[in-house]
């Protein structure tokens, strides 16, 4: 029978001592261990910039009924919409006028139907804070867009309407996949495959939005200037070129004015310069939209592209570089 006295100094009340000051050690450990992992998560959430303020948005003010989500997606969408603002920077200065336009409740309705499509953009967005944190991924998000290409790929193989809207943005996850690994051989693949459910919805009414055009071809650029090989989507528009005088060095302009491509080329890309930077600086109403800035843009850099077998003096060659590598930086997801 055990005693209910304990000696003070004796082996038992020194063996209960120390289980107790353990017991507490560990349970600060803990609360430390816990507090870090939760800053870990806000981290990881706002990366990519500052969402809280973002956050406290009421959900009438989204544009769409948004009482049937809950509220986890709804913070999903918010971050997503952070991730894209710092990937596409000149989006919030566009405006879609485009005839055929997505809205954002057509969208949503998309996801709700794809699950895998729904799953696989919210894993990716874990890759996406990396990129935007850094230029290495982790393990973790390495992991991630493993299962996303099995799933991915799983899907396209079952899909039963192979030129439909998920069947593109189902390949654009994909390609954000293949060049975060540095994969330019599936990178191209995918491109390919683009390309020809693009020749094939040249047949139905409805055609590709330019805004989801511009992210192709800028995936389309990274992957010729890194490999060298032609562009898959070389779409050179007809667009009525405002007339605007050249602000250049006047040792620069008769290199430019070697071809008259490059030249066009300099004033179109001055140009949108100086409305994104308008913009940026003010409150001024949007005269650029999608449909304007993609088609400018596109025939741009096919122009330039172009030119690359041109054999121009050194000097125009370096600003044709210079072009495309400012054309690449419209985005910054690569």
């Amino acid at each position: 029978m055990k005693g209910v006295n304990v000696r003070q100094g004796s082996r038992r009340s020194r063996r209960k001592a120390r289980k107790a000051s353990e017991t507490v050690a560990a349970t600060k450990s803990l609360g430390k261990s816990t507090e870090f992992l939760e800053i870990t998560s806000s981290y990881q959430l706002t990366s990519c910039g500052p969402l809280v303020k973002s956050l406290q948005v009421r959900t009438d003010e989204l544009g769409f009924d948004s009482s049937r989500l809950p509220s986890t997606v709804l913070r999903l969408v918010v971050k997503y919409n952070a991730l894209l603002d710092a990937a596409y920077p000149l989006e919030i200065y566009l405006e879609n006028t485009d005839v055929q336009g997505h809205r954002v409740t057509d969208d949503l309705t998309l996801l709700n139907e794809n699950k895998t499509l729904l799953e696989s953009i919210f894993l990716a967005t874990y890759a996406v804070d990396d990129l935007c944190s850094g230029t290495m991924l982790s393990l973790r998000s390495q992991r991630l867009l493993c299962t996303i290409l099995s799933s991915l790929n799983s899907s396209l193989r079952n899909a039963s309407a192979q030129q439909s809207y998920s069947t593109i943005l189902i390949i654009l996850i994909l390609l954000f996949a293949a060049e975060s690994f540095r994969d330019f051989d599936a990178v191209s693949t995918h491109l390919d495959g683009l390309t020809r459910l693009l020749e094939l919805r040249e047949t139905k009414p409805v055609l590709l939005d330019s805004k989801l055009l511009f992210k192709i071809q800028q995936v389309d650029l990274r992957m010729s200037l890194a490999t060298g090989r032609p562009l898959y989507f070389p779409f050179d528009y007809s667009y009525c070129q405002q007339p605007a005088s050249v602000i250049c060095l006047s040792s620069v302009l008769p290199w430019l004015m070697v071809h008259p491509a490059l030249m066009s080329c300099y004033q179109t890309l001055q140009a949108l310069s100086k409305h994104a930077n308008r913009y940026q600086s003010s409150e001024s109403k949007r005269i650029l939209n999608w449909l304007d800035f993609q088609s400018q843009v596109s025939t741009s850099q096919t122009l330039l592209i172009g030119l690359g077998a041109g054999h121009l003096p050194v000097v125009s060659e370096a600003l044709r570089l210079g072009m495309l590598a400012f054309l690449s930086t419209l985005s910054q997801c690569g």
